[in-house]
């Protein structure tokens, strides 16, 4: 499926302004084997492919391993999203995210760089200084 040119344009713009962020906020999601799923629009295959890949979370769309490498299904779904590896250059990127289904994806985008700053709640950070 093709962007029409108006979102072309659109997504351009937001692209131009995302690589010259120096802050960020961002939220994170629970491992698709977790929760359901935000986007309505993907097939059933893709979400069956999602919750069997043994990914830890997602931002920005984007579903990561514990490595943070990020799962890549361009054969089953194209998605439009910023580059989730831009995080890594932003100066100050803050996560919003809590919750115990939430804990190995806030250690491993910690560990990956995806981002530097946590605002999380009591229950989740002892449970995160548990494991780690």
């Amino acid at each position: 499926m093709e962007l029409a040119q108006v979102e072309k344009d659109r997504y351009i713009k937001i692209r131009k302004y995302w690589d010259r962020l120096d802050a960020a906020i961002i939220g994170l999601g629970v491992p698709p084997r977790v929760g359901k799923f935000l986007i309505s629009e993907v097939s059933q295959k893709y979400k069956d492919i999602l919750i069997n890949s043994k990914t830890v979370g997602d931002i920005l769309s984007h579903f990561f391993f514990e490595d943070g490498t990020v799962f890549d299904l361009k054969a089953d779904y194209e998605q439009v999203s910023l580059p989730i590896d831009k995080l890594k250059n932003i100066e100050k990127v803050i996560c919003l995210a809590g919750g115990l289904s939430k804990v190995d994806g806030i250690i491993a985008a910690a560990r990956n760089g995806f981002f530097n700053i946590l605002i999380t709640d009591s229950v989740t950070a002892k449970h995160i200084l548990e494991k780690v």
